[in-house]
């Protein structure tokens, strides 16, 4: 509070959570045995929904963050939650039958709707990233974070009329880790984060935007700086500025005194030119970029998938 600042953990479940898993295998649909995951991507092992013990674990992980941070918000993740475990797992489809659930992604709806109705009866206001829009959501008071094409601005836009609350985070726009040939500077300036569809009245809804710095491929804090400076700085003018005062020539034309105000600091960021690759370069760094994604679903996770699948 004296620095102006909220702190928001997020916890992020029923996916990406292979490390639970590894400590307590119970968490899981078949009680596997894993080792903590090192690579990046998403992986098939999931927390099991089926099982009540899953929700006591998770309500008593959010009881002991509600001590740590008192600033009244949680994140619940909730992206990139593979089904294919729930698909043959007999609790998760006992628990399908007993709510009248139609599938799995229904089944994801119901873990993300109870746990944020479990935080909000302590008073917190939960956040999740986005779903795709479908007949079964979440209640309208869990914010969205919008990152992906799971949900398009149209459908973003009916929500937020609506009157959910979203915080923009366009992973084509607003991911930093990403490589300049793919979200180069001058698409991150123009980016409008307000939708066409959003009716004026609406557009308080848009509680803010997200620039996200994952960090799998930055290995140390000059690979940071590059990456984030001076994309922010045009990302934070997108956030400050109305639309009519925006200029993208007038902007890159005062980087002199931002440069000037990085270097002081003893950050070095990546030039216009950089920011803005063309032709050769803007290729080779998309190329060099995609060869990563070879992580995302590897042959490990496949054969392993395809052996659990198959029992």
């Amino acid at each position: 509070h004296e620095k102006c600042m909220r702190v928001i953990p997020e916890i992020d479940t029923p996916g990406h959570a292979v490390s639970m898993i590894a400590a307590y295998p119970f968490l899981s649909c078949f009680n596997r045995k894993l080792a903590v995951a090192t690579s990046w991507g998403v992986k098939h092992d999931v927390l099991c929904v089926g099982k009540e013990s899953t929700f006591d674990f998770m309500e008593g992980v959010f009881d002991e963050l509600c001590e740590v941070f008192t600033d009244g918000v949680i994140h619940l993740g909730g992206d990139e939650t593979p089904t294919t475990r729930w698909k043959i797992c007999p609790h998760c489809q006992k628990r399908m039958k007993d709510e009248g659930l139609k599938d799995e992604s229904e089944l994801h709806t119901y873990y993300l709707q109870r746990l944020s109705a479990y935080l909000e009866k302590k008073g917190i206001e939960a956040r999740m990233w986005n779903d795709r829009k479908k007949e079964r959501m979440v209640a309208s008071s869990v914010a969205w974070q919008l990152w992906n094409g799971d949900m398009n601005e149209n459908e973003a836009a009916e929500e937020i009329n609506k009157g959910r609350k979203f915080i923009i985070s366009d992973v084509n726009h607003y991911y930093l880790d990403l490589p300049y040939g793919h979200v180069n500077l001058k698409s991150v300036y123009e980016y409008d984060p307000v939708f066409k569809g959003v009716k004026k009245e609406n557009e308080k809804n848009i509680i803010g935007i997200e620039a996200c710095l994952w960090t799998e491929f930055v290995p140390d804090i000059k690979k940071a700086h590059y990456c984030t400076y001076p994309r922010l700085g045009a990302i934070s003018e997108t956030a400050w500025t109305n639309k009519e005062n925006r200029n993208y020539t007038r902007f890159c034309e005062n980087l002199g005194t931002y440069y000037r105000l990085l270097h002081y600091f003893g950050i070095e960021g990546a030039t216009v030119k950089e920011a803005n690759p063309k032709g050769l370069r803007k290729l080779l760094s998309r190329v060099y970029w995609e060869r990563r994604k070879l992580c995302w679903d590897g042959l490990h996770n496949i054969i392993d998938n395809y052996t659990v699948t198959k029992k």
